[in-house]
């Protein structure tokens, strides 16, 4: 009893986050956006993996319409499986994305809190603006459109604690840096970007007020090894991968400067709508108080403000994509920016409220129900509009439905089929393909056309090798799979060289067909000493975690010995 009456307050948020998600709990519903069948996807992928034991860090044998093509090993492999293996244990669509979906919840509010925390702010402080934080698109996009950054954006509070240590101790702390970026590496790439670049702009901070320039550069030198080693199965496939292929980019943005916060993206700015009124008291807050607030305050609000303008249109993003410059394409949105704005915010409301001591508990109760109650809104609209709609629809570009009703999805979020729902609704998406050959052809349209709709083949996979059927007459045929430099083909018992073997531009096989029964085996021989590489890497971090754990109770131990 003692310990819910000390934790009454934090408690009472955790049962908040859960009011959340009340009307995905009431409608029995999977939220399906944008992104949803991608992700699904490479998750039905690993969870299939570890239910039939077959262990395959490269190609994609389950999901992805069985097309062996490449993506958990260049998208986040540490997390896919660990998504995955939620997957597999809750055993449906709708159990899975509602777990997940707390998961991320829980995630978010105590990462941001931990931040919070490690700056000496007051919990009477820190709790609402982690709820907050929760509330925000940065979160919410995960939740509406399944959109993958967010779980970098929850995990980004945490990684910047050790930049406390390097502002005010002007000493960067190698392995807590390093093991911070590598987290990020393992499961956003482009978030570790965005966290190189904070770090980055704080080291210069640090460095030009330093009088140890050369040792900093050898505390950052020595931080870059110990990512390394931690994300080394990022980078060496990144390194195989892009030296033997060319490979298609992910989507282009050619009209970038409308994904901006204040033109058609403006409602990551409005959620929650509260977030303006925090901004503006901030802005108030800091014009009364700049003098008396520590430089370093001030600096992070200066650097939150660096990211929330590379998010508006005050950066000429149509001019900058008109010059096609690689970079730019990356960014793909530069709502992206709005992200790191988004905790650094947060850090910065913190570190002004531990400051002023302003506590407003009518305006703090205001801001969390207004959070409250515009959250369960768009989240009961999404799902409202959802039923009313095809999924094609809703899932938007390239998306197609196959069956009769939408009572049809509706009812395998619930099956424990899982591939009944990937198999009712498909969407094209073909990042990550080799490109054989230059093509004026729209690469969507390729994708499915030669590996989604491509009928009479019979897919299954025995023996760690994916195996493709199909009767033929003496004929070319173009079979439904994706084969990189690097993947190995044998065709009715004779292994192909790949040099000799005629692609699509996406990098379907086309073979010459005997009559009758034609037999393909498709496997990646790099896999097996990458899944020992992969073992490592998930051996080191367990190593770490679990000296992390000890350290937390011997800590807690000496407290009360205390």
């Amino acid at each position: 009893m003692n310990f819910f009456l000390k934790n009454r307050r934090l408690i009472g948020y955790l049962g908040a986050i859960c009011l959340l998600f009340g009307p995905q709990i009431f409608s029995q519903q999977v939220i399906l956006g944008s992104d949803s069948l991608f992700h699904f996807n490479r998750f039905y992928d690993t969870a299939m993996q570890m239910k039939e034991q077959n262990w395959q860090y490269f190609i994609s044998m389950y999901g992805f319409h069985e097309s062996g093509r490449i993506v958990n090993a260049l998208y986040g492999p540490l997390i896919a499986y660990f998504q995955g293996g939620l997957l597999l244990l809750t055993g449906t669509w709708f159990r899975y994305q509602l777990s997940s979906n707390l998961l991320l919840a829980f995630l978010a509010f105590f990462s941001m809190n931990q931040l919070l925390k490690h700056y000496q702010i007051d919990q009477y402080f820190r709790y609402p603006i982690s709820f907050f934080f929760v509330t925000t698109y940065a979160i919410q996009y995960w939740v509406l459109r399944q959109g993958f950054s967010s779980w970098g954006i929850a995990l980004l509070p945490i990684c910047l604690i050790p930049m406390k240590e390097l502002i005010d101790k002007r000493r960067l702390p190698i392995v807590t840096v390093g093991l911070s970026v590598a987290a990020m590496v393992q499961t956003h790439l482009f978030t570790s970007l965005l966290l190189v670049s904070i770090y980055f702009l704080v080291f210069i901070y640090v460095w030009i007020m330093s009088n140890q320039k050369i040792m900093l550069f050898k505390q950052l030198a020595s931080s870059m090894i110990v990512c390394g080693i931690f994300s080394m199965n990022i980078w060496l496939v990144l390194y195989q991968l892009y030296t033997d292929n060319q490979l298609v980019a992910p989507f282009v943005n050619k009209e970038i400067y409308l994904s901006t916060i204040n033109y058609q993206s403006a409602y990551w700015l409005l959620t929650p709508i509260s977030f303006l009124g925090v901004i503006f008291w901030l802005i108030k807050e800091t014009s009364v108080y700049r003098k008396k607030l520590p430089k370093p305050t001030l600096f992070i609000g200066g650097i939150s403000l660096v990211y929330l303008l590379f998010s508006t249109n005050l950066i000429p993003w149509k001019l900058l994509s008109e010059q096609s410059f690689k970079i730019i394409e990356l960014i793909q949105f530069p709502f992206r920016f709005f992200m790191p704005f988004i905790v650094l915010c947060g850090l910065y409301w913190g570190l002004i409220q531990q400051k002023t001591q302003k506590r407003n508990k009518k305006v703090e109760k205001g801001v969390v129900i207004i959070s409250i109650i515009q959250t369960i809104l768009v989240s009961s609209f999404h799902l409202f509009m959802q039923y009313q709609q095809s999924p094609a629809t809703y899932l938007g570009k390239h998306a197609r439905f196959t069956g009769a009703v939408v009572e049809e999805v509706v009812d395998s979020f619930h099956s424990h089929n899982l591939s009944e729902l990937l198999q009712l609704v498909n969407k094209s998406t073909p990042d990550y393909v080799p490109i054989y050959q230059k093509t004026a052809d729209n690469k969507y349209e390729l994708y499915r056309q030669e590996i989604i709709e491509a009928k009479g083949f019979d897919k299954k996979v025995k023996d760690r090798k994916l195996i493709i059927e199909w009767f033929a007459l003496e004929e070319e045929t173009m079979v439904p799979i994706v084969a990189y430099k690097g993947t190995e083909l044998n065709f009715n018992q004779t292994k192909l060289e790949i040099a000799d073997v005629t692609f699509s531009p996406i990098g379907a096989p086309i073979l010459l067909s005997q009559k009758g029964l034609n037999h393909l085996e498709v496997t990646y021989p790099a896999t097996k000493n990458y899944n020992y590489l992969f073992i490592v890497v998930v051996v080191l971090w367990l190593g770490v975690g679990g000296y992390l754990g000890v350290e937390k109770l011997r800590k807690m131990y000496v407290g009360r010995s205390d």
